[in-house]
């Protein structure tokens, strides 16, 4: 039984300690998400999304900390997240490149015809979209922690990081069929994998989780701004309501816009970026991580090397 549960460091197993960091993620955004709903009728929407950001962000947070330092036995800062201003920094770079792509897809969509955008008008609005903001934050916050944190660390140091990669990507999709309103199909999961590649190079690239959690914040806060995330849908917090006639190959099916050929373009223009500027680390994508950091490459390696007389 022992052999079972404990590795050859006398902790868990990583399968053991990744379905524990599930439980805890599960349990701090379930309690979160059911305070809110028991105060919709107390207090105001922005209201509600804070107390979404701080009781289940915050219980993730210390959470996944004692998880990281007493199950893990390794440093909390290697899963990305320290408070610091260049995480703060990261965290902004990476929210306003989120909303400028999901800005594109829509413009894009527009322009050839595949929605009909009407713009809402509807008092108190301001408080409804602060709060789906906050919601987003902690949505951002919650699964970056467990996906390109707990779950790409705890894959990495054991496997490639390719590998560690692709695993994190398969999970970050199938997690959605937790969602019943969701669209899980392949496509969806290739987009959740090609998306966990950018966020990844985004970790290594910036040093932080910051960038990556505020992306995943403006992706999902932008998409239900702009209607494009339920269509013929009108929400409180949306400015836009959109009727949709493209294709579904392009534009995905409702609310899974991700599994559409065009956002699949978009993230991938940015993930092809962010491999171009982590080129110059070096990445070493065969290795595993090593103190919670990619390996450098052999040529990069070799090129730091001073020559010989």
């Amino acid at each position: 039984m022992r052999r079972v549960l404990l590795d050859g460091e006398g902790r868990l197993r990583v399968g053991w300690r990744l379905l524990i960091y599930v439980l805890v993620f599960t349990l701090c955004g379930g309690a979160a998400s059911a305070l809110s709903h028991a105060l919709r009728n107390t207090l105001p929407r922005w209201l509600r999304g804070l107390e979404v950001l701080v009781v289940g962000g915050g219980a993730c947070v210390l959470g996944f900390r004692m998880l990281r330092l007493r199950m893990d036995r390794r440093p909390w800062d290697w899963l990305g997240l320290t408070f610091s201003w260049r995480t703060v920094r990261a965290l902004f770079w990476g929210f306003g490149t989120g909303v400028l792509m999901l800005v594109v897809v829509f413009c894009v969509e527009w322009q050839l015809g595949w929605i009909e955008p009407t713009w809402v008008a509807e008092r108190g609005r301001l408080s409804a979209v602060v709060g789906a903001l906050l919601a987003a934050l902690a949505i951002g916050l919650l699964e970056e922690l467990l996906l390109r944190g707990a779950f790409l660390q705890n894959l990495g140091e054991r496997f490639p990081l390719w590998s560690a990669t692709l695993g994190t990507g398969a999970v970050f999709g199938l997690l959605h069929l937790a969602n019943p309103a969701q669209h899980v199909d392949v496509a969806f999961v290739a987009s959740a994998a090609l998306a966990t590649l950018m966020l990844v190079l985004a970790r290594f690239v910036t040093g932080t989780l910051g960038w990556a959690i505020g992306w995943h914040a403006a992706w999902d806060w932008t998409q239900d701004l702009l209607g494009i995330a339920n269509v013929g849908d009108e929400k409180h917090h949306q400015l836009v309501t959109v009727v949709q006639h493209g294709p579904v190959a392009w534009t995905g099916q409702s609310p899974s816009i991700e599994g559409g050929g065009l956002a699949i373009a978009i993230i991938g223009v940015a993930a092809a970026a962010l491999w171009m500027v982590s080129r110059r680390r070096g990445i070493a994508w065969r290795e595993p991580l090593e103190r919670g950091e990619p390996r450098r490459s052999a040529e990069v390696a070799g090129a730091a090397l001073p020559s010989s007389a």
